[in-house]
């Protein structure tokens, strides 16, 4: 018979290191931080990269404005996520306790449309001065968010 018969089941372990981190992140950290390793995860089995990067094709003469927005919320590699999660979680919850949780997710949509808006008129610049290959670049992952982050703090 089993040593731990009649007593309880341990705790899960995952799910108290989970539970610890959770305790010290503020919600826009935790949440943003939990999207890109998702959507990170899933990228590894699904080629989502056609449908979250910017790039010219789609976003302007495609009017797919969304993808302003949605470039930024994966890493194309699981070092590149790492990096981006750690330099992420170090940074982001002195950010988001200093000018609260709206404060950071408004700054984070700002520079995110920015980096996005900025890529896009570079590359219609590109392509004016006969840059054929200008319009299929794209713009992806969250170093567009995390290095002006990184400099504001």
């Amino acid at each position: 018979m089993s040593e731990n018969a009649g007593n309880p089941p341990s705790e899960n372990p995952i799910l108290s290191a989970y539970n610890g981190w959770a305790s010290t992140k503020p919600f826009v950290t935790r949440s943003v931080t939990l999207v890109i390793i998702s959507t990170s995860l899933l990228s590894m089995f699904i080629n989502i990269g056609d449908a979250l990067n910017n790039n010219l094709r789609y976003t302007i003469y495609g009017l797919e404005i969304y993808r302003l927005i949605t470039a930024c919320l994966w890493c194309s590699g699981i070092l590149n996520l790492i990096f981006a999660v750690l330099a992420f979680n170090q940074m982001a919850p002195r950010l988001e306790h200093s000018s609260g949780s709206a404060g950071l997710l408004a700054l984070m949509l700002c520079l995110d449309l920015c980096s996005n808006a900025l890529f896009l008129i570079f590359s219609l610049l590109l392509k004016m001065m006969g840059d054929r290959i200008a319009e299929f670049k794209s713009s992806q992952g969250f170093w567009n968010i995390l290095m002006p982050l990184i400099v504001i703090e």
